[in-house]
């Protein structure tokens, strides 16, 4: 009954990872912390429309997300993965999806609102980035349990390579890294800078990648294996 689920993962997270990151690009880059609130302003009026398609792709990406952990946790129980690990694991992964839709949120309400008729002051618009910048900055912290988790598990299971556990545990470090960027208010290690982005996001997107990459390939031989 199982058969094809942990390949069906796999192919989840390559798309799960495609809806969140390739519409990002889309919206340009946002204002620096020190930026005039008038900036702030500005860029959500021009890209409007762009922020909010990758904030509902986003979302729409939830269901492959899901589809993925759920895949990558059946695969690893059934190769003996720890049971402490998997569930600490799966809460890391609830964690990090709470604070992406926090973040998901103000930034598609500060979009929707910036072209209404009696649209809010320039400054909520600026608390309102600054409180999306963050919860993603923020995220950090839970991704880097899961990548930790994910990382122990991978170094003591068959069929995934050891170098994918060093790709979690290197992850796992450089997320927390990038979650000092919250303290930034300019420049590129700030919550809106290049550096916390490419700190808080990356490890974690080629994470996705790499294992699912490993599960489509692998995952025949993960179902017809015993723990």
């Amino acid at each position: 009954m199982d058969k094809g689920w942990i390949r069906l993962a796999g192919i989840a997270g390559i798309i799960f990872f495609l809806l969140v990151a390739v519409p990002s690009f889309l919206s340009g880059s946002p204002p620096d912390p020190s930026d005039p609130s008038s900036k702030f302003v500005t860029y959500y009026q021009d890209n409007r429309s762009a922020l909010i398609t990758a904030s509902l792709l986003g979302t729409l990406g939830d269901i492959f997300a899901v589809v993925f952990i759920g895949g990558l946790i059946f695969a690893l129980r059934r190769l003996g993965a720890s049971l402490v690990l998997l569930v600490a694991a799966l809460s890391a992964f609830i964690l990090t999806g709470a604070l992406a839709t926090t973040g998901g949120i103000f930034q598609i309400a500060t979009a929707f609102r910036v072209s209404a008729a009696q649209h809010v002051d320039a400054e909520t618009i600026r608390l309102l980035a600054d409180a999306s910048a963050i919860a993603f900055t923020l995220i950090g912290v839970s991704v880097a349990a899961l990548l930790a988790a994910m990382a122990l598990m991978f170094a003591r299971v068959r069929f995934f390579p050891m170098w994918l556990a060093w790709v979690a545990g290197v992850g796992a470090v450089l997320e927390v890294v990038g979650a000092f960027s919250v303290y930034g208010t300019t420049g590129a290690f700030s919550p809106e800078g290049f550096l916390g982005l490419i700190f808080g996001l990356l490890p974690f997107a080629v994470f996705v990648v790499a294992t699912s990459i490993i599960m489509v390939m692998r995952g025949d031989a993960i179902e017809s294996s015993t723990a």
